[in-house]
This record gives C-alpha cells, structure tokens and sequence, in this order.
C-alpha cells in the first residue's frame, strides 16, 4: 500500500499558511470486501480520500461566518470538539516537518516549502526567511459532551473508528511559526529521548487551546496550541497498527 502522497498541494483557507499547507490525503488499495458482492468498484486514488482538518477558532475562519465556535474553541469538521477547560486528546500517527518561505502578508506568490536547512540554504535563505512547519496525521478521541448542538448520532458518525474502548476520528493539525516553538519543540524533544522507532503512536498528545493578547496590542487575541503528553492505554501501538489505513501512514 503507498504512502500519504504529500506532494499534492491544494489551498484551503487562510491565504498564506494555506497556500504552504498541504491537504492531507491518504492512499488506499481498492477495496472488495466480498468477491460476489462489492461494495465499490473503479480506481481509488489518493486523491479520493481526504483528512480533515483539527484548527482553532479565529474570527476569519469559514465557521466563524457560519456562527460556530468562538475564540478558545477547536473545531473540527464544522463543529466545536473543545476549548481552553476541555482539551482535545489525540495518537500522532505521523509527523511531517518541513521549512515554509516566509513572505509579505497578502503576496499572491506560493511560498516555497523545504525537508531541510541545506535545501532553502541553497536558494539563499537564511532561518529569519522561513517558518518551521509540522503537520501532524492523528486519532482524535470523541468528546465526553457536545459543545455546541450537534446530537451524539452525529457524533457517533463523526467519530466512528474504534480503539481502545473508545471512539476516534481521522484528522491533522498544521503548525507553524512560533506556535511551532511553544507547541512542537516538547514533542520532538520527547521523541529524540525516547526514539523515533514508533513514534508518538504508544502515546497520547492533549492539545489545549489557550488565548493571548499581543503586547503591541493587549486588545487583539489570538489562540495558540499547548501539548502534553501521556503514557498509551495497554496494547495501544499493537491496536493502532492493526487499523486498515496504518501502513499507508507507516
């Protein structure tokens, strides 16, 4: 089974994060599940099979014009899934970091996405000229409650892979900038003390959404990630590896 195909750029929203943010998109083989009675039949591609995003609430986010969510909440897949008293739990099953060109706000020019320092070194780039970047492929754990007026039907469709005695749904979270300093740093440094074999898969990442105001100007707020990392359930890593799309995220 190939990997996630990470060289299909599509944009999304926020203009320029979205212009280096890749839409993560996961490889399967057809499936046929019975010989005299298939489900599906025809090619799948990568491209037929998309992850959704996990963001924070920001005022020119699409569901911010739809009246979902408000400043300290994450949304995912057009509804509230936590805030700053209700972390939202995830298993990272993969983690891509890569080097964004950083241009002037409202350029319609693509930025320039590197693998390495040698690699944006190369064009003349120095670190103050680039944004390191994470994406991060993950399980996100159901919600114990609804934070908004979805019904726990749709929830249950929503999140409807079963592991570890509770509910999860596919998603991704893109980091960059100086979010990745505050919320990235912790989790690659726990990696390289622990070894980089399995990943983050025997573990769990909270991520906790927290609002700040700018010191150039107390009055505007944003949001930023904070990460915390807990011990797995038992047979967590062996469950995570038995999932039909894990070796397409090996």
């Amino acid at each position: 089974m190939p990997k996630i195909d990470d060289a299909n750029v599509e944009l999304m929203d926020d203009k320029q994060e979205l212009m280096a943010e890749e839409k993560h998109e996961l490889a399967v083989d057809n499936p046929q599940t019975d010989s005299h009675l298939s489900a599906f039949s025809g090619e799948v591609t990568s491209r037929d099979v998309s992850i959704p995003k996990i963001k924070l609430f920001h005022p020119q986010c699409s569901e911010a014009g739809d009246g979902i969510g408000r400043m300290g909440d994450v949304l995912f897949q057009g509804m509230v899934v936590g805030n700053e008293s209700n972390p939202v739990e995830t298993i990272v099953l993969s983690f891509t970091k890569t080097y964004v060109e950083r241009l002037p706000y409202g350029t319609e020019e693509r930025p320039r996405v590197y693998t390495s320092q040698a690699a944006y070194a190369e064009d003349g780039l120095t670190f103050k000229d680039i944004d390191e970047t994470a994406k991060l492929v993950v399980l996100i754990a159901k919600p114990d409650k609804s934070f908004d007026d979805t019904s726990e039907e749709d929830m249950d469709f929503m999140f409807n892979v079963e592991l570890a005695g509770k509910k999860w749904a596919l998603g991704y979270l893109y980091v960059r900038g100086l979010q990745f300093k505050e919320a990235i740093t912790p989790l690659t440094s726990f990696l390289a003390l622990k070894g980089f074999e399995n990943g983050f898969r025997p573990y769990r990442v909270k991520w906790t959404p927290l609002v700040c105001s700018r010191k150039s100007s107390p009055n505007t707020k944003f949001a930023k990630w904070k990460t915390a990392i807990s011990r797995g359930s038992e047979g967590q890593l062996e469950e995570v590896m038995k999932l039909p799309f894990a070796e397409a995220l090996a």
